[in-house]
C-alpha cells in the first residue's frame, strides 16, 4: 500500500481529469440561480456530447466535424459533480496502476480508444435520440485491460479462471442494478464498448513486468 502511495499520478490523467473538473464547475455554476451566467451545461451538450441523429445523418452537426470530435468529447462531459468524481477517481486510479506496466502515453492512449470503443459501441446498441457524456466508456477501458491482464496471467499459471468470471458477473450485475435504479439512464453500451476495447488491445499494450 505504502508503495502505491509513492507511485506518482500519471501527468496526462491528471491533466484530462482537470480538464472534466473545470467543465463541470463552470456547469455546475451557470445553473446557479442569481449568477446570471450563461446555460454552459446546454452549450457543452451542445457542442460536445455524443448524439446518436447525427451519426444516422438525421440531424445536422452545429460545427462540420462534430460527427467525428463527439466521439471523443463526449468523454469530457458529465451529468454532475458526483458523475465527474465517479469517473475521475476510477480513471486515476486504475490509470496509476496501468502506468505503471505500459508507460503514460499509452494510458493517454488507452483512454481515448475507450472512449471512442464506448460511443461506437453505444451508436450501434442504442436507439436514443439524447446526449451521451461521460468518460465510463474510457473507464472501462481501463478495466477492459486489467481484466486482460488477469485473464492471461491465470491462464499462464494454470490457476483457475472463475475469479475473472465472477469479476465479469459483478461488473453485468452492477450496470444492471444502476440502471434500474437510473430508469434506464444508464449508457451501459458504452461501458460495454469500452471494455471490449480494453481486452483487445490487450495484446498489443504489453507490460513492463511479467
Amino acid at each position: 500500500m505504502a508503495e502505491f502511495i509513492k507511485q506518482k499520478l500519471p501527468l496526462q490523467l491528471v491533466i484530462l481529469v482537470s480538464i472534466f473538473g473545470i467543465i463541470e464547475l463552470i456547469s455546475t455554476l451557470s445553473e446557479v440561480n442569481g449568477l446570471n451566467l450563461p446555460r454552459f451545461r446546454t452549450i457543452f451538450l451542445m457542442f460536445g456530447a455524443f448524439w446518436n441523429p447525427i451519426v444516422s445523418g438525421d440531424l445536422d452537426g452545429i460545427y462540420s466535424f462534430q460527427k467525428y470530435l463527439m466521439f471523443i468529447s463526449h468523454a469530457f462531459l458529465h451529468g454532475g459533480i458526483i458523475h465527474t468524481l465517479m469517473n475521475s477517481v476510477v480513471l486515476l486510479s486504475l490509470g496509476k496502476i496501468i502506468a505503471q506496466e505500459v508507460g503514460n502515453w499509452s494510458v493517454l492512449l488507452l483512454f481515448f480508444l475507450g472512449a471512442v470503443g464506448g460511443a461506437i459501441c453505444f451508436t450501434i446498441f442504442s436507439h436514443g435520440s439524447g446526449p451521451m457524456v461521460g468518460a465510463s466508456g474510457a473507464v472501462f477501458g481501463f478495466i477492459g485491460i486489467w481484466q486482460y491482464w488477469e485473464f492471461t496471467s491465470r491462464k499462464k499459471s494454470g490457476l483457475t479462471l472463475k475469479p475473472f468470471f465472477s469479476t465479469l458477473l459483478g461488473l453485468l450485475l452492477v450496470n444492471f442494478v444502476i440502471f434500474l435504479m437510473l430508469e434506464g439512464g444508464l449508457a451501459w453500451q458504452a461501458h460495454l464498448g469500452g471494455f471490449l476495447v480494453g481486452f483487445g488491445v490487450g495484446p498489443f499494450l504489453s507490460r513492463k513486468k511479467g
